[in-house]
């Protein structure tokens, strides 16, 4: 983490909804904060050392759905993440958005065992994905980010524009693993340091300033 001085910190926190920032989670506590998430009562997720764990059950993996719709009804934003998949499998999972109750629609991060690898769809780019591990799998922590703007998804991978691409999809709701599902063969199993949406270019809903702001600024 950046050292930032006494005087920065509290003009950030000062500074609020001028960052734009709309939902934040860093995982700091002790357990999921169910006024953020809706949890299954399926496979197993819980909070320790800052990240959200996910591991299935018998033969289901977790399903985390946010609560509210942190995306605005028009215009831009950001959604920044960073995600680890901490072993990798026959049953794929990860997280992005649900449109409408349709799942993975606007955009989403995945991986499985396949020969597509670690992978994110976007927009209009849908299978076979932008893959970003030359089908390999990757164990690698990354913070992934999408941006909308005017229209257009454009990805970053640890900072590095990847890819763009053209929609007019936009979710409701914010996913992390799996719909209920029974599977047989093992699930790859992940973890998540923190989840940032922040929407760009428009006013935003009213809210307190949080440090987990700082921390969505300067990780």
């Amino acid at each position: 983490m950046r050292l930032l001085s006494v005087s920065l910190l509290w003009g950030l926190l000062l500074a609020g909804p001028a960052s734009g920032q709309v939902f934040h989670d860093d995982f700091d506590g002790d357990a999921v904060d169910s006024s953020k998430w809706e949890v299954s009562n399926f496979g197993a997720s819980s909070v320790s050392g800052g990240k959200l764990h996910l591991v299935n059950d018998s033969c289901r993996y977790p399903f985390l759905v946010s609560k509210v719709n942190p995306f605005p009804p028009s215009g831009d934003f950001l959604c920044r993440v960073g995600f680890r998949f901490t072993s990798v499998q026959r049953g794929g999972n990860g997280m992005g958005t649900i449109e409408d109750g349709v799942f993975a629609v606007g955009f989403h991060l995945w991986q499985d065992n396949s020969d597509l690898g670690l992978r994110t769809g976007f927009g209009e780019i849908g299978y076979p994905f932008l893959n970003l591990s030359a089908s390999q799998p990757d164990t690698t922590y990354h913070v992934f980010e999408w941006r909308y703007e005017a229209g257009v998804y454009s990805f970053f991978l640890d900072g590095v524009k990847r890819g763009e691409s053209r929609s007019a999809h936009v979710g409701d709701q914010l996913f992390i693993g799996h719909y209920e599902y029974c599977f047989t063969e093992p699930w790859s199993t992940s973890e998540c340091d923190f989840v940032h949406v922040e929407w760009l270019n428009q006013p935003v809903p009213a809210q307190s300033a949080s440090w987990g702001a700082v921390k969505g600024a300067y990780r």
